[in-house]
């Protein structure tokens, strides 16, 4: 809690006490280092967890809690992208975060466009899954020679037409727009929560926050 190391890993196993640590870290930082509430940012895995983090935070530091960013990973990538879209060209107050229902809708639609589905899917539709997980989980998009390129492409075109992304795209996104927006972010700390449970995207995300805002990383994880 009162380490002055700009890295930090903490290992430990369910219930013992991890989230105080988190709890008491934040309010060591505030109340003996004199850190501005809005220089807090602090991430968990579920929203479930980033509510009770934010309970806890405000029984200890009080209003003050109110002015640290909590969230998840992609509720804060949500956030930065309404109010910074428009850098990679996204109207970011009326951005639309698909469901999975749209998701596939719109991904179907594009696929009968482009041929790639008349009776069946070709390539496979597990190919073309696989491209997008793969993009959602580590940013890296399908190669030139790979079959699904042009329907990947076709479809995060259309999801900038329609001003709209989906839930994996939050991370890509954000990765995107990081770069341009470094001197508008407050953040000199960054507690991440449930760390076990982040994929290389995300740790790269928050590598990136820490290394464009000069920030510490306290990690904390099972």
């Amino acid at each position: 809690i009162h380490t002055d190391s700009g890295q930090v890993l903490i290992s430990a196993g369910p219930g013992s006490g991890k989230t105080r640590v988190i709890v008491e870290r934040a309010a060591y930082l505030i109340e003996h280092k004199h850190v501005s509430p809005s220089e807090l940012l602090l991430v968990t895995f579920t929203r479930k967890a980033a509510g009770e983090m934010r309970s806890r935070l405000e029984e200890r530091v009080g209003r003050a809690a109110h002015r640290m960013e909590i969230g998840t990973f992609h509720a804060v990538a949500l956030k930065l992208l309404h109010r910074f879209g428009e850098f990679i060209g996204f109207s970011g107050k009326n951005l639309t975060v698909y469901g999975e229902f749209e998701e596939n809708f719109l991904l179907k639609e594009c696929a009968i466009d482009l041929g790639v589905f008349k009776k069946s899917w070709n390539p496979p539709k597990r190919e073309i899954d696989k491209i997008f997980d793969e993009y959602y989980q580590t940013g890296k998009e399908p190669s030139e020679d790979n079959p699904g390129t042009p329907l990947f492409r076709e479809f995060i075109s259309r999801c900038k037409e329609n001003r709209s992304m989906t839930y994996g795209g939050l991370m890509t996104g954000l990765k995107l727009l990081l770069p341009f927006i470094y001197q508008y972010l407050p953040w000199k700390h960054i507690i991440i929560d449930e760390s076990h449970d982040t994929d290389l995207l995300q740790i790269e995300l928050m590598r990136m926050i820490q290394e464009g805002c000069g920030a510490s990383l306290f990690v904390v994880l099972d």
